[in-house]
């Protein structure tokens, strides 16, 4: 049950990935739930470049991180990580990551250790 809830969250998020024509630098928490969703995302982004290499066609494969390299990061992180601001905030992720990783300025600083996959 616990894979195939990976499966879809790693899907959803490739499906945004694809529709942004944006390969992500992804980071993300060693050893939780987190890290499984990266792993899969990862994977699943990587078959999807090598498949759009080989046709010339895709708009995936010309988007702009292909012709100018810039990439955005998915920093994924687990609810667990702390539980004072979703007792506190309202439950949404833009209040948690600004208390949890001190967002200022629409620039996050991450001061846990990350797995920096694909």
């Amino acid at each position: 049950m616990i894979e195939s809830i990976v499966d879809q969250i790693a899907s959803s998020l490739f499906s945004v990935c694809v529709t942004m024509e944006l390969i992500p630098l992804i980071r993300c928490q060693r050893g939780g739930a987190a890290e499984m969703v990266g792993q899969r995302l990862e994977g699943k982004l990587k078959d999807y470049v090598a498949n759009s290499s080989s046709s010339s066609s895709s708009s995936f494969y010309s988007s702009n991180f292909m012709t100018t390299g810039e990439r955005g990061t998915l920093i994924l992180v687990d609810r667990n990580l702390d539980l004072i601001p979703m007792l506190s905030h309202a439950w949404t992720y833009a209040a948690l990551v600004h208390d949890v990783l001190a967002m200022k300025n629409n620039r996050v600083l991450v001061t846990v250790k990350f797995t920096h996959l694909f």
